[in-house]
């Protein structure tokens, strides 16, 4: 069986759990893997991840960029494998030796081995009076120089590593490494594997090579204005957490990293653009617009509202009407993000008992 796969993903706080919950209602999908709480793949956007690889080694890629490059992303790895984040990474945990064996296979595919050293491995200096007493008596007997005498070079243990494929050659052994992920966590019996925030939004077309066309993305959008007093008031205290506000408290610099933010087109054809507020407000339509875009049958969705009940999550909408005070940021939100203004077909508030989550 050949499942579809697909990353749901989207800003912070704009709902993406709300279309996983969604897909999770069709008979033979897996949110993967299934740990038993929410789980990210980090894998491919991290620093030193799959996407760093990638744009490193086709632009300006030298030997010595490739060297540091490819140990910079096998450490990243590694370490990905064997600690236990619990919500990410642990693959050594969850898939023995297949994540590791799949990395090292696609190293030999990207790259050559070179023997000796290189200055990418050099980790301090130190002073050997042994070698400046060698040096001395070869600079007395066959008059040979030396800039200092003693120093010498400490270097890591890691192997040199060369690459210097055409683009078409390195996204080909790419995909074949997505594509061996993929297959790591698909279940015999999955017709459909969700991946929660695999690929950023900004990555969907810069990215888009590193995935066959069987890889989908749903990017889950958001009434701004709700985004930002949610994180401002509600998400950040109690019942629903315990910490800061992730956006700046100043309204203009939230404006300007959404701005900044959020893409107003993606031209992936493999992408489907969700506004969150439609899954509530024109549930059978978005419905069935997920199912044609991931090529799903109505009949499968054999759970319906037992995780995504829009009648529920209707409490997260409309928030900014909730209090008064929220007015003038409400507006002034609406009045330079006019753009990403859902247009709501009735007004709705919630009761102020109500607890608000991110979806």
């Amino acid at each position: 069986m050949n499942p579809v796969r697909v990353s749901v993903t989207g800003f912070y706080g704009t709902g993406s759990s709300a279309v996983i919950d969604l897909l999770k209602e069709y008979k033979n999908a897996h949110n993967v893997p299934e740990v038993g709480i929410p789980y990210e793949h980090t894998t491919f956007y991290s620093a030193g991840g799959l996407f760093d690889l990638c744009t490193l080694l086709t632009k300006g890629n030298a030997p010595l960029q490739s060297d540091y490059v490819i140990n910079n992303f096998i450490d990243k790895m590694k370490q990905l494998n064997d600690y236990d984040y619990l919500w990410f990474g642990s693959f050594k945990k969850l898939t023995g030796d297949k994540f590791m064996d799949s990395v090292h296979e696609f190293v030999d595919k990207i790259s050559v081995h070179h023997k000796g050293t290189n200055y990418n491995h050099v980790i301090k200096t130190r002073f050997s009076p042994v070698k400046a007493i060698l040096q001395l008596v070869a600079h007395i007997v066959y008059k040979k120089k030396f800039k200092k005498y003693g120093v010498g070079y400490v270097y890591d243990n890691k192997p040199i590593y060369y690459s210097n494929l055409t683009s078409d050659e390195l996204y080909q052994a790419v995909r074949e490494f997505t594509k061996r992920y993929f297959d790591i966590f698909a279940s015999p019996d999955s017709e459909l594997d969700i991946y929660d925030h695999l690929i950023w939004p900004q990555q969907v077309d810069s990215h888009a090579r590193c995935f066959d066309d069987n890889f989908k993305i749903i990017i889950v959008n958001r009434d701004p204005r709700d985004v930002y007093i949610s994180d401002q008031f509600l998400w950040c205290k109690p019942p629903i957490g315990r910490g800061k506000p992730h956006f700046d408290e100043n309204p203009l610099k939230f404006i300007d990293e959404w701005n900044k933010t959020v893409s107003p087109e993606y031209h992936n054809p493999n992408v489907l653009r969700i506004q969150f507020e439609d899954l509530i407000y024109n549930y059978d339509e978005t419905v069935c617009q997920i199912e044609n875009f991931l090529g799903l049958s109505p009949s499968a969705h054999i759970n319906k509202r037992k995780f995504f009940i829009p009648e529920k999550s209707i409490n997260n909408t409309q928030v900014f009407l909730r209090d008064s005070k929220w007015e003038g940021l409400s507006v002034l939100l609406a009045e330079h993000l006019p753009e990403f203004i859902y247009n709501f077909p009735y007004k709705f508030e919630a009761k102020k008992s109500d607890v608000f989550g991110t979806v």
